[in-house]
């Protein structure tokens, strides 16, 4: 008779005992698979919960930074359209003129070589734009039998930064023999378009009315640089340049104007504080508080991003920490167990081993029947338990899906693990069935 039929007879006759070693071996296995499992299912769940808690964080984030991207894009579009009509915000003056005088007066009483606003447009600086060279002075202007005292200002247009491209001037060229008048000038005197006016002894025919800027260019008039020189007797002259900041805070301003006072030695600069300049200080700070709410956002996702990941973690350690005396509590119990049904089949056997030895069975080979029986129990225990364990894991709470639970070296681990704590337990009993004396056996019968 071999020994795999002797296993299978055995199994049939006493089903109970099988069916009870089986279950031992299923419950240390569920419990094995099921909190393995468990922890896997954790873990993608904390991926999952850390991944929307990010796409949220850069959802939030990309919103701010788009809302801070078009404040600045209106910030410096504003800006931009802004100085145009409020005007220059910086004024380069000879190192002479006496500030508190040009104040009194409104017009430099000091000139400065004309190539100066050559040197600073070809200088490279990346900060000013709208280089606008002037010669201003007091003059009265005579229309008809009416007269007005004005600021006579001779331009020839705005100078070219380098190789940069060119903006739309602030102050556009004046034609020679044409004339632009202030908002005021029009006004007092009732001067418009195509009218013909003196200053000194030439006449000028009026191109253009300025609108209303709330400065003093409302009490200008503008020539054309040549004219005004010839007429003031100052070729080649200037009394100041205009120029026009980049977009910067009245701080920053300061900055720009020691950097041009290095650039032309012998100049001082005046900064003008405009309307314009506060308007886009404001804006600026509506700015840079649009990017600190950018930055508050990726902080504070970061922030909640930790506090569930530590949350996570510490979960994840209670589970360990749970598993860490339950599972080899579960193994220990299922080995005891096990050992304990092995000796009693070994004791209810003690005639039909007897028997089996008389008729020429050797003791390995009654070995050998009660290991096999306990590694068919590993087997069994192992599949029905990897099933079982692995079913629990998926219906917890808020469990991934099982195809996402599945850990392929799982299985390989039980099916190895649990048949042989089976042969472990079964170890001992089937070697004292094994020794056994047939002779003793049968007389005890």
């Amino acid at each position: 008779m071999s020994i795999w039929r002797l296993v299978i007879r055995e199994i049939r006759y006493r089903r109970l005992n099988f069916a009870l070693a089986v279950l031992s071996v299923m419950a240390a296995a569920g419990c094995l698979v099921t909190t393995v499992t468990l922890l896997r299912g954790h873990d993608l769940r904390t991926r999952a919960i850390l991944g929307a808690r990010e796409a949220e964080t850069a959802d939030r984030v990309r919103e701010r930074q788009e809302e801070a991207d078009r404040r600045a894009a209106e910030l410096n579009e504003s800006f931009r359209k802004i100085m145009l009509k409020f005007g220059y915000n910086l004024l380069v003056l000879p190192a002479g003129e006496n500030v508190v005088d040009y104040q009194i007066q409104g017009a430099p009483s000091q000139e400065m070589d004309e190539s100066a606003v050559r040197t600073l447009a070809e200088s490279g600086i990346m900060t000013v734009r709208h280089l606008l060279p002037i010669l201003q002075q007091k003059q009265v202007l005579v229309f008809g039998d009416r007269r007005q005292e004005v600021f006579l200002i001779g331009t020839r247009g705005e100078v070219p930064e380098g190789l940069r491209d060119p903006r739309q001037p602030i102050q556009p060229a004046v034609a020679p023999g044409g004339l632009i008048v202030g908002q005021d000038v029009h006004r007092q005197l009732g001067v418009d378009v195509g009218d013909k006016v003196k200053v000194v002894d030439a006449e000028f025919t009026v191109s253009k009315v300025y609108e209303a800027r709330g400065t003093s260019d409302d009490s200008s008039v503008w020539i054309d640089l040549a004219a005004a020189q010839r007429l003031l007797g100052k070729p080649g002259k200037i009394n100041g340049i205009l120029a026009l900041s980049c977009i910067c805070t009245h701080a920053e301003l300061e900055d720009i104007k020691k950097e041009i006072e290095r650039i032309l030695p012998g100049t001082q600069v005046r900064t003008m504080v405009t309307s314009a300049t506060i308007r886009y200080e404001s804006r600026v700070r509506a700015a840079e508080e649009a990017e600190a709410q950018v930055r508050l956002a990726r902080e504070q996702g970061a922030a909640d991003m930790e506090r569930e990941r530590r949350a996570r973690e510490n979960l994840r350690g209670q589970i360990e920490a749970l598993a860490a005396w339950v599972v080899p509590l579960v193994l220990v119990a299922a080995a005891a167990w096990m050992a304990l049904l092995a000796f009693g089949n070994v004791r209810e056997r003690t005639s039909e081993i007897g028997i089996l030895r008389a008729l020429g069975l050797r003791s390995r080979q009654i070995f050998a029947v009660f290991l096999a029986r306990a590694f068919i129990v590993g087997v069994a225990g192992a599949c029905l338990g990897y099933g079982a364990g692995f079913l629990a894991a998926s219906a917890w709470r808020e469990a991934p899906p099982p195809a996402d639970l599945f850990i392929p070296w799982l299985p390989a681990v039980v099916l190895l693990l649990a048949p042989a704590l089976s042969v472990l337990a079964g170890w001992v009993p089937a070697m004292i069935a094994a020794g056994r004396d047939p002779a003793i056996v049968l007389r005890e019968q």
